[in-house]
């Protein structure tokens, strides 16, 4: 008898920014993505989401070289949108969410 598995798995990482905590950010990205692996074409999808900055009321304008805001809401949408069964195809993503910062360039 074949199993047939449907799930969606996300974890939220982020927060402390020392390194201990970006340690433990990495671990859980790294995890995730095995996870992901492992399971890839049993219908389960693992991602991650890597929220920045988070606040109430973000701000809508970024000043140059500053981090960007995310509201609580705009994260849940996001979680919302990948364990949605529109998404059955994404897996083993991490996703950013606020990480906008202007005026500066990364390779």
């Amino acid at each position: 008898m074949d199993l047939e598995l449907h799930g969606r798995v996300v974890l939220v990482v982020g927060g402390t920014g020392n390194v201990t905590g970006s340690v433990r950010n990495a671990a859980l990205i790294i995890a995730a993505q095995n996870l992901a692996d492992v399971v890839a074409g049993s219908g389960v999808t693992v991602n991650t989401v890597s929220p920045g900055l988070v606040s109430d009321d973000p701000a809508a304008a970024v000043e140059p070289g500053r981090p960007g805001e995310s509201s609580p809401g705009q994260i849940a949408d996001l979680v919302c949108f990948l364990v949605s069964p529109r998404t059955a195809t994404i897996s083993g993503e991490s996703v950013a969410i606020g990480h906008r910062v202007h005026g500066t360039t990364s390779l």
